[in-house]
């Protein structure tokens, strides 16, 4: 009994002594350098993603859970592959090739986790061009505000454009919502949705991209 009161009393005072530094992690810390088929299978790309933070901190469980196209189009998937990647690395995530990727920019849906229960994901643009338009900016015909959302976004947009279609998209490319632009004003309940990003498309060809970021 003594000895085992006696080593509760070392964890308790270890537990307590213990100094946990946090690390602080963003989207801004990943960049995609590279998509490139895997030399191996013609259905696989590699999405090299280099991780620019601090080689002390590191993330968890990172992956790639999807590829978008420069259409807002989900050309590829992928899953969990890594444990972990540390800062000052690159690591190279596999996707499965479900479309094609000729238009650019191509845009990866990266996640990664701090902890159990921090899970975060962004938006990483890799292509010739500029990537998907950012929520807050605007167009000539359409833009996206507030961002990021609480509950209800609203698509502002010239009178010429009412009467089209909207599409929600999460972040691994599924479709979660849907509605017609009915003014200039149109109203979008997202209360119901989990928090993430969300690419929302519309217009005449569908080709306004935006992401929102539901809080």
């Amino acid at each position: 009994m003594k000895t085992k009161s006696l080593l509760l009393a070392v964890f308790t005072t270890i537990g307590f002594s213990c100094t946990c530094i946090a690390q602080s992690v963003s989207c801004a810390d990943f960049t995609v350098l590279g998509i490139n088929p895997d030399p191996f299978d013609p259905n696989v790309y590699n999405v090299s993603i280099h991780f620019s933070a601090p080689s002390t901190d590191h993330v968890n469980y990172p992956y790639v859970s999807a590829v978008l196209d420069c259409n807002g189009d989900t050309v590829a998937t992928g899953g969990m592959s890594f444990f972990a990647q540390i800062g000052q690395t690159t690591n190279d995530y596999a996707v499965t090739l479900s479309g094609s990727m000729a238009c650019e920019p191509l845009t990866a849906v990266f996640i990664y986790g701090i902890d159990a229960f921090d899970q975060d994901t962004c938006l990483l643009s890799f292509g010739t061009t500029a990537g998907l338009s950012d929520a807050s900016e605007r167009t000539n015909a359409f833009s996206l505000f507030p961002n990021p959302v609480k509950s209800q976004v609203t698509i502002q947009t010239m009178k010429d454009e009412s009467g089209t279609d909207y599409f929600v998209y999460d972040h691994t490319g599924k479709l979660m919502l849907t509605g017609r632009i009915d003014s200039e004003n149109t109203s979008v309940d997202m209360s119901h949705l989990s928090r993430g990003i969300y690419l929302f498309r519309f217009g005449s060809d569908l080709k306004q991209t935006f992401k929102a970021v539901k809080e």
